[in-house]
């Protein structure tokens, strides 16, 4: 424990742009941005005696980067006198005048110096400055463009000032500008920077995307099992490209002390139901990022039974030999294959290791975003894992966890009481709820809900609401979830997922979606009735909706409502009535 930011070693590091590690250039004077202070600290120690060492002999690299410096930007935002006009214009608009703008000649000269160089596909990455803030997550919000960098360097000049210029005016995209609401933070104090990657993978057909990709915490802040504990830490895995991984996208979770043990538990056909059947790629015919169903690779993809399953006679789970498959033979991504065994690579020791040291390293908790593919060793003709650490990051503050107790509360005051919560605390006199009627939602515009739900977040500001409807929020799919943006919920201080038919909840460990509600210390309580949980709609239809919409309800409980999330005896409670409720709720300490 820390008694403060001063004695973190990351927050006294400041890059010094004359010694750099090989893998890495910078190009101008200004400032890396959190991800490129984060990897900057990683590669220059991996090159020290110290804690990381020994890395590469445990085949872990960064890939070829170059970190473009907020100076890039500020001069971009300058010779096309752009400073301030996200005041004045909306975001569409301001997508359109930035993709017209042109960057200085002699900053376009350095380009292209970086294009002779880097002629294979390219990963071009968000590293605003206040990723760089301990205390606020800002994950995903800014944008990553991926660009198939190929053809003559005028046409790959063109993709590659293109893709720069996305992620620069995402600087000001809606989300953003909710977050910092939220926080009282201001946007002309944001400046971005650009980590220019070397894509991970291998081409399949013309798709581009590498064996799988994931993210890692190396605390677990809500354990979703007594055996799981905060200090096991999480991880996320999915086939191809890690844009499913911090999205609300079906993956695999595990815990590294209990790598076996799933939170969507142990029966065949709950694995089935929560397992991977869409992946994501780069097109390289197309330069577009596409999503993809996993069987379309069941003979493409000479790695897959690496990761993959087999499901037999309908009712179990076998290795998969890609010698052996029928046409009836249905994959599963199961990662069991990489996680229950060290015969393809060691890769829950790596990981393990990794988290370890990265967080001794920084001195506060960490999260790390990477991909995994296989490469023939010159040397022994056989193919080794390796493991690509794409980026690091402090995980910040975080609440204690204490033991919390779940009141006696009369039935006919109970909202909504769940079994598996994420969160643990109380959060009191809360005066409002937005609703969302699965059967209305069924036959609505999900866009239209998903818009209209932010209208009335931006209502909600400085005014914690409860949050409940369907299936997944924040689901890119709408046959999944509600699809917002985390920007259009940002307000809520409570989220609860209603499973109905196929609107299935999904414990979201490790997105990015979860790591702002974890950051903004939301609680999560997805409801599954089946399973004995229960929500009270009857109660809910029969509150006076203040809205003209009769999918979106916004009710108001003057006498307030109080919710209770207990890690410990994995139960949330959320009841009408105000007054205070004692428990042993710990104060904000410094990890």
């Amino acid at each position: 424990m820390t008694s403060g930011f001063e004695k973190i070693p990351f927050t006294q590091f400041k890059p010094d742009f004359r010694h750099l590690p090989h893998q890495i250039e910078v190009i101008g004077n200004g400032e890396v941005g959190g991800k490129g202070k984060g990897l900057l600290f990683v590669a220059i120690e991996m090159e020290k005696e110290g804690v990381l060492s020994d890395f590469p002999a445990q085949k872990i690299h960064i890939p070829k980067t170059q970190i473009l410096t907020t100076e890039i930007f500020d001069r971009f935002q300058e010779a096309n006198r752009l400073k301030g006009l996200y005041r004045k214009v909306d975001y569409e608009e301001l997508k359109e005048i930035y993709a017209g703008a042109e960057f200085p000649q002699d900053i376009q000269d350095r380009f292209r110096e970086i294009l002779e160089t880097m002629t294979y596909p390219l990963a071009i990455r968000s590293s605003s400055i206040m990723e760089d803030s301990l205390e606020h997550s800002f994950a995903g919000l800014y944008f990553t463009v991926f660009i198939a960098n190929q053809g003559d360097l005028e046409k790959r000049l063109n993709e590659f000032m293109g893709a720069v210029k996305r992620v620069f005016v995402s600087t000001y995209n809606p989300s953003v500008y909710a977050y910092r609401k939220k926080h009282g933070l201001r946007s002309a104090d944001d400046k971005m920077a650009i980590l220019v990657q070397k894509m991970i993978g291998k081409t399949h057909d013309h798709f581009f995307f590498p064996l799988f990709s994931g993210v890692g915490f190396s605390r677990n802040f809500y354990p979703w099992n007594q055996r799981v504990q905060v200090q096991d830490g999480v991880i996320r895995l999915v086939y191809g490209l890690g844009t499913r991984a911090v999205g609300r996208n079906y993956a695999r979770v595990f815990s590294l002390s209990n790598p076996q043990l799933r939170p969507e538990g142990s029966i065949t056909r709950d694995i089935i139901r929560y397992s991977q059947e869409i992946f994501d790629a780069l097109d390289l015919d197309t330069n577009e990022l596409v999503s993809l169903p996993v069987k379309q690779m069941k003979n493409k993809d000479r790695n897959l039974y690496k990761i993959a399953s087999i499901l037999k006679d309908g009712s179990y789970l076998s290795n998969m030999y890609p010698m052996h498959l029928s046409d009836k033979d249905r994959i599963v991504v199961t990662f069991d294959p990489i996680i229950g065994s060290n015969h393809f690579m060691a890769f829950v020791d790596i990981i393990r290791d990794v988290l370890v040291r990265l967080e001794t390293l920084f001195g506060i908790p960490v999260d790390i975003e990477f991909s995994v593919d296989f490469e023939t060793n010159s040397d022994t003709g056989k193919e080794e894992g390796i493991f690509y650490l794409l980026q690091a990051r402090p995980l910040g503050v975080r609440e204690a966890h204490k033991k919390i107790e779940i009141p006696q509360i009369p039935r006919e005051r109970v909202i909504v009481e769940a079994s598996q919560p994420l969160g643990n605390g109380v959060k009191q006199n809360i005066h409002h709820i937005i609703y969302i009627a699965t059967g209305k939602y069924l036959e609505a515009n999900p866009y239209e809900v998903a818009r209209k739900i932010g209208r009335l977040n931006q209502r909600m500001y400085k005014k914690p609401y409860i949050l409940i409807g369907p299936g997944r929020w924040g689901s890119s799919n709408p046959q999944l979830g509600v699809p917002v943006r985390y920007g259009e919920i940002s307000n809520a201080s409570v989220i609860v997922e209603v499973a109905s038919g196929r609107l299935t909840p999904e414990l979201s460990y490790g997105t990015h979606f979860f790591g702002d509600m974890l950051s903004d210390e939301m609680f999560y309580i997805p409801v599954f009735p089946q399973k004995g949980d229960f929500i009270n709609k009857n109660w809910l239809k029969s509150q006076k909706n203040y809205t003209r919409s009769n999918v979106v309800h916004l009710i108001e409980i003057p006498e307030g409502i109080q919710v209770i999330a207990s890690g410990n005896e994995h139960r949330a409670l959320i009841f009408t009535g105000s007054g205070s409720i004692e428990q042993d709720v710990p104060d904000k300490t410094r990890t």
